[in-house]
């Protein structure tokens, strides 16, 4: 069946052209497949590396507030199901699309190749053929104008030999040679050229055999290779119809899904993202921070919930510097992404003109894809700069400034409930310490009463014995309870009024204790609020600017998928003939008779025109005045056979060209009527 680059058999060299243009349209596609996988495969480890700093995130496993910990659960997850995503996609493209699109690009080599040179090799045979034409006939017409020089030569011969001997005839000299001797030299000389011109006459006739089956063989040759070059033509539609579903099926195809693929599981992950962290961020704000402990400060739970907003204020103040360096790596990791995908499209991936119109569109519209997609990733990272991260800073201030607040008043509550305790302790050991002064000097007073009772009872010499090393026992009784006095007066009412000082000033720290604690932890929670409120800022303007990044993905390559859908090898092949097709296509030509020399007596003297072809040459061959050559009847009847078996295979060929074409008409009638048999069914139904 013909196919429509049969139009183009007089411009072959326009189709091979273009299959070396689908060549180079493979090789393109395959690098820019690779270049991408490649950019993925390196966006998928930026990724791996903000996965580990999100993981690294401080104090997750210790006090902080239930508002980060949502963030950095959910966080994790979303990073890694984009670093998946990526991996993913790097994967398919260099390990799926790159192997095939070589092996199918190797495989449309080796056939394009190989057609090809089939047609060279039929064209240069038949070049050489034709050179062989000119070769036998350029002989022939030497051997036929050789002929009849020799012819000419006979004749001018016979005639100047007639006019001696006729001459000789006249005259009555014996000194001029006989005319025995003149009629014997006509013999000789006209012998001679008759030998001459008998060989010439068989040169001619071999020569003419020669080229006869030479002409005849160029133009079979001739015949062959217009069925060849018509063959190898619908087989190289073949090979590019294939090729062009190839890159339509098994490349461009996937290519896009690839992409459509990622740019829903971005916007899946994102989606579940920014739900989670809403409802955690609304669950952990229905939760109460922190419980107030009644008491007078001596609770260690009411302690513990102190140092515990203390420690959440720094904890909190760490995680959201962090969170702030995160959003900085995310935005250089999408502004990088984007030089690198403006650095691969600088690149010149224009396809050869003579590619398919649909295919040219399909091929601009991805690279279009892809410059929008880095327009995109710049565009995010813009935002991620100039919106969210002013929001980040705005609100490791306000954090910096509400943390320094509550931890000064909780340092200064601490401090304020240890002074009161120590000095409480402090009073009261003072105040034991002088009961305890006290009694010693009770004891000793009593000592000294029974040494004065002991004393008084004792004679009035032995009295002046023992009140010879020391005073009586009445006077230090005395002085002992004079010493008692005054330290009572003294120190001992100035440690009960500490003691009582202290114990009013604890008393009284104990009424504004649950006060301070029940204002810290107010500032606190209202801290958190406004952290609560900042995050849910973030979280909204994060959302609106990813929503539209996935968006323009989305769109872009809604448009790449309808223009590899339309890729029409039918339509681009009817194109490319229309455009490059010799119209009108000239006529076929079978080839041009053969040239024979034209000379009537060298064609009288060798093919009579009114014999048979069999009898004329065996009438022409007894009527030469030469010896009968059986070759030359050998050559005349081999000349015959190869003229008919030439008529016969050109025959042959004109019939199997007519099957063809009514097999190919048969084939397209058939749908047709079998659809109108179908529908007369129906209708008798």
């Amino acid at each position: 069946m013909a196919t429509p680059l049969a139009a183009l058999c007089y411009r072959l060299d326009i189709v091979e052209k273009k299959t070396v243009e689908g060549h180079a349209t493979f090789r393109a596609t395959q690098a820019l497949v690779r270049d991408l996988g490649e950019a993925e495969e390196k966006h998928a480890k930026m990724h791996q590396k903000l996965l580990d700093a999100v993981k690294s995130l401080p104090h997750m496993t210790e006090n902080v507030t239930q508002l980060y910990q949502v963030w950095h659960t959910e966080l994790v997850t979303y990073v890694r199901n984009i670093m998946t995503a990526k991996q993913l996609a790097a994967s398919e493209l260099l390990g799926s699309i790159v192997p095939s699109l070589q092996l199918h690009l190797g495989e449309c080599q080796a056939q394009t190749r190989q057609v090809l040179v089939d047609i060279r090799t039929s064209h240069d045979l038949y070049v050489s053929k034709k050179g062989h034409l000119v070769t036998v006939k350029h002989r022939y017409t030497k051997a036929a104008k050789a002929a009849e020089a020799l012819l000419d030569q006979r004749e001018a011969s016979n005639t100047k030999l007639e006019s001696d001997i006729a001459g000789r005839a006249s005259l009555s000299d014996a000194a001029t040679p006989s005319l025995a001797s003149l009629q014997q030299r006509k013999h000789d000389v006209l012998n001679a050229i008759e030998a001459r011109l008998s060989k010439s006459l068989s040169d001619v006739r071999e020569a003419q055999t020669v080229y006869a089956t030479a002409h005849a063989d160029v133009l079979c040759n001739r015949d062959a290779h217009r069925l060849l070059i018509l063959t190898k033509l619908a087989e190289l539609h073949h090979i590019e119809e294939h090729r062009v579903e190839c890159l339509q099926g098994k490349v461009l195809g996937p290519f896009a899904k690839v992409y459509v693929k990622l740019a829903r599981s971005l916007s899946l992950a994102a989606d579940t993202f920014f739900v989670d962290v809403r409802q955690g961020l609304e669950s952990s704000m229905s939760m109460p921070t922190f419980e107030n402990t009644p008491g007078d400060g001596s609770s260690d739970a009411s302690v513990a919930s102190l140092t515990s907003v203390a420690t959440q204020m720094r904890n909190d103040g760490d995680v959201t510097a962090k969170l702030a360096e995160i959003f900085q790596l995310l935005q250089t990791l999408h502004e990088a992404h984007a030089k690198r995908l403006q650095q691969l499209l600088s690149a010149n991936w224009t396809l050869g003109p003579l590619e398919g119109p649909s295919v040219h569109k399909a091929w601009d519209q991805a690279l279009a894809s892809l410059e929008i997609a880095a327009h995109a990733h710049s565009d995010y990272g813009n935002a991620l700069r100039c919106n969210i991260a002013p929001l980040w800073a705005a609100m490791c201030a306000a954090q910096a400034s509400t943390k320094r607040q509550i931890v000064n008043m909780v340092n200064d509550t601490q401090m304020k409930r240890i002074g009161v305790r120590n000095n409480q302790r402090d009073a009261c050991s003072r105040y034991e310490m002088m009961i305890r002064e006290v009694d010693a000097r009770l004891r000793q007073i009593k000592s000294a009463e029974r040494e004065a009772s002991t004393e008084a009872q004792l004679p009035q010499r032995d009295r002046f014995v023992v009140l010879t090393w020391r005073d009586p026992a009445s006077v230090r009784l005395e002085k002992l309870q004079k010493s008692l006095q005054e330290f009572q007066e003294t120190e001992v009412a100035t440690a009960t009024k500490q003691q009582a000082f202290a114990k009013e000033a604890s008393e009284m720290f104990a009424k504004i204790y649950d006060v301070l604690v029940s204002t810290v932890h107010g500032d606190f929670q209202n801290a958190k609020t406004v952290e609560w409120g900042a995050l849910i800022s973030i979280l909204t303007v994060w959302e609106d600017v990813l929503g539209a990044f996935t968006r323009t993905l989305d769109r872009s390559l809604e448009d790449v998928v309808v223009q590899v859908r339309a890729v029409s090898y039918d339509a681009d092949v009817l194109a490319f003939v229309a455009e490059h097709a010799v119209l009108p296509p000239p006529g076929v030509v079978h080839g041009t008779p053969m040239e024979l020399y034209y000379s009537p007596r060298l064609t009288a003297v060798i093919d009579p025109p009114s014999v048979p072809l069999i009898a004329a040459t065996t009438s022409v061959i007894n009527s030469w005045p030469l010896k009968r050559d059986p070759q030359q009847v050998e050559a005349a009847i081999f000349f015959v056979l190869c003229m008919g078996t030439i008529v016969l295979y050109w025959s042959m060929g004109l019939v199997e060209t007519q099957v063809r074409l009514a097999h190919a008409l048969v084939l397209e009638l058939a749908e047709p009527v079998a659809t109108l048999c179908q529908y007369l069914e129906t209708g008798t139904n």
